[in-house]
């Protein structure tokens, strides 16, 4: 956490004057720091880069902001630095600063929900289909999994689990499925492969009682199968778990199909539809390389064997489309 002066400093390399802040603590830490600002401007939202966030994340992420903003796609509009720029650098610090955005948050199973979410995402596809895509070097592979990625953390949870050969073995298993579904490897990649959000659920939403009025967070904004983030969106907001400590084991298919459906609807002519086993294969591939994801964050062997037992059954409801890939 910065400190009131550290927060002071900041402000003033974009202009305004700080009257009072207050850290947002939910979510991760891993990017930055980010803080609910009051100012002489009004009230903002402040984020605090993580050392390692490069200038040229900074501007590929801010660029599209614009981008998605002057097509008038609710993104909170980006606040220029004094300098001009679209980001500030502070103690080594990339900062941004954005309008904070007023409203609610995702109400769990509200199906109007999951509507509106689907139409932003239809359209954030359709304005991002024919933008640059990420520079190779931006290291932005979190959301989608690589298969660099896959082996580093299948080689970190090896060590964590060498006295359960039961778990090395299911590593091992999972990593084997993990790279045969690799899109690169097995499969020419999709047709559907263009910029997305890579982080698209209903966290990173805010609503109004017309639907979704802001969609944040393009920090993993990527290069990969527009499926990807159909799949993300349904793991988290359709994925049900059936015991404690498991994870996620079956699909609430009311929630599907509302979604897709309305993804499909509000899909423009001119960008291809995503072909439903696309988005079950993409959703089936990260249910496992979540499974290594859990056990490397809990490094319990016990944990990481129910979240691939609940997998595999998971893998069981999707076979039917997910193998006709």
């Amino acid at each position: 956490m910065y400190s009131s002066s550290e927060i002071h400093e900041i402000a003033q390399l974009f202009g305004f004057a700080l009257q009072d802040f207050r850290e947002i603590t939910t979510g991760s830490t891993w990017m930055g720091r980010r803080y609910a600002v009051e100012t002489d401007a009004g009230k903002l939202f402040l984020k605090v880069r993580s050392e390692w966030w490069s200038n040229a994340q900074a501007e590929y992420v801010c660029g599209l902001l614009e981008h998605l903003e002057s097509h008038e796609f609710p993104v909170p509009s980006l606040r220029r630095a004094v300098d001009g720029r679209p980001f500030a650098v502070w103690g080594g610090h990339i900062c941004e600063c954005h309008e904070f955005v007023v409203g609610e948050p995702y109400a769990i199973g509200d199906l109007d929900h999951i509507a509106s979410a689907a139409q932003r995402l239809a359209e954030f596809h359709s304005l991002t289909l024919r933008c640059p895509r990420p520079d190779a070097n931006l290291g932005q592979d979190v959301g989608y999994p690589t298969e660099e990625r896959i082996r580093f953390f299948a080689k970190r949870i090896r060590g964590f689990f060498l006295a359960h050969p039961e778990a090395i073995h299911a590593v091992d298993q999972c990593v084997d499925a993990l790279i045969s579904m690799d899109p690169c490897h097995s499969l020419p990649l999709p047709r559907s492969c263009a910029v997305v959000h890579g982080d698209y659920h209903a966290g990173n939403l805010i609503f109004d009682a017309g639907g979704v009025v802001a969609v944040c967070d393009l920090d993993l904004v990527q290069a990969a199968p527009r499926s990807f983030d159909l799949a993300y969106f349904l793991y988290r907001a359709a994925g049900k778990s059936v015991r404690s400590g498991g994870g996620i084991a079956k699909l609430d298919r009311q929630v599907c199909e509302v979604f897709l459906a309305a993804y499909h609807r509000h899909l423009p002519d001119s960008v291809p539809s995503t072909p439903e086993e696309e988005t079950a294969f993409e959703l089936l591939r990260f249910a496992r390389y979540n499974a290594l994801l859990t056990a490397n964050s809990t490094r319990d062997p016990d944990r990481f064997l129910l979240w691939v037992a609940d997998t595999n059954a998971l893998a069981q409801q999707l076979s039917p489309l997910a193998v006709s890939r």
